[in-house]
């Protein structure tokens, strides 16, 4: 092949790399943004769970001071609590790793 068709061929393959990296880059960019929705959904789940929890906790606390409730239904009150609470730390920080991912990815802040 002659030294202009060699040039040809590398511009095409160029333009060939870079179409790719655009639809990589377009696929990622999907990808991340559905994590960040997803999460985005467990979290709000898990504070809704959360709240629910510590309501149910409060009532507990004071039926258990009214005699109303043993301790360990109070026990079982609070654990349910906690758990709740751990799982909304972990959706919490699942949420916020995605979104920072997504802002990396795009290279700019929302």
């Amino acid at each position: 092949p002659t030294n202009s068709k060699i040039k040809r061929l590398e511009a095409e393959q160029e333009i060939d790399n870079k179409e790719s990296i655009k639809r990589d880059l377009r696929i990622l960019v999907i990808q991340q943004h559905g994590d960040v929705v997803l999460n985005y959904k467990l979290l709000q789940i898990a504070n809704e769970n959360l709240q629910s929890n510590l309501t149910q906790l409060i009532m507990g606390e004071s039926q258990f001071k009214n005699g109303e409730i043993r301790l360990n239904d109070l026990a079982n009150i609070k654990e349910m609590y906690y758990k709740s609470l751990i799982n909304f730390e972990k959706s919490k920080s699942e949420f916020m790793g995605s979104y920072i991912i997504l802002q990396e990815i795009v290279g700019f802040e929302f």
